[in-house]
């Protein structure tokens, strides 16, 4: 399964976790077999993926503040880092 990114509020989907717009904080996670049919695909891990550049995070590890729940076909993921 794969793990896919969108920031808290925006409606762009990342994978790559070498993508320079992977959310590292505020954002909703998801574990799938198949990419999010909701909301948009990022273009750069898009086309990091075409040109097999593309580097993923197979195990999900939420840093700061979040709620997961496990559902049978995904896992669900929302963080916010809150400051201190």
């Amino acid at each position: 399964m794969e793990i896919y990114r969108r920031r808290l509020g925006k409606d762009t989907w990342h994978w790559c976790t070498n993508c320079i717009n992977w959310p590292k904080r505020d954002y909703v996670e998801v574990e799938r077999q198949m990419r999010p049919t909701t909301y948009e695909l990022c273009d750069q891990c898009l086309a990091k993926d075409k040109t097999g550049n593309c580097k993923t995070n197979d195990n999900p590890s939420a840093s700061g503040i979040g709620v997961k729940s496990q559902h049978s076909t995904f896992s669900f993921i929302v963080c916010s880092i809150l400051p201190y």
